[in-house]
C-alpha cells in the first residue's frame, strides 16, 4: 500500500509541472491571456451582484418610502450597469479571441 501511495505522489507531482510548464509557456505566447481572463472573471461575476444589489435597493424602496424618484433612479442604474458590464464582457472576451495568433 505504501508503494501504490508513493506512485500516485510522483504522478501527481508530475501533473502539477507539467500543467506549471503548459501554463508558462501558454503566459510566454500570449502574455495578456491570464489577466484579461482573470478580469473577464470579475466582470462576469460583478453582473449578477449588481443586479442583484439594485433588485434589493428597489424593493426595498417599493415596501418603504415609495420615492419614485429613488426608485428611478435605482432602475437606470440597474439598466446602466447591466449594460456597461455586458460591453465590458464582450470587449474583454473579444480581445482575449484576438490576442491569440492561432
Amino acid at each position: 500500500m505504501d508503494e501504490k501511495m508513493e506512485m500516485q505522489k510522483i504522478g501527481l507531482l508530475e501533473n502539477m509541472r507539467l500543467t506549471l510548464y503548459g501554463i508558462r509557456q501558454m503566459h510566454k505566447l500570449t502574455p495578456k491571456y491570464f489577466p484579461l481572463g482573470i478580469l473577464r472573471a470579475l466582470v462576469q461575476t460583478a453582473q449578477p451582484a449588481a443586479a442583484l444589489y439594485f433588485s434589493a435597493r428597489i424593493l426595498n424602496e417599493l415596501a418603504g418610502a415609495r420615492d419614485v424618484r429613488a426608485i428611478i433612479i435605482y432602475v437606470v442604474s440597474a439598466v446602466l450597469s447591466a449594460f456597461a458590464l455586458s460591453a465590458a464582457k464582450a470587449l474583454l472576451t473579444r480581445e482575449i479571441n484576438m490576442d491569440g495568433d492561432w
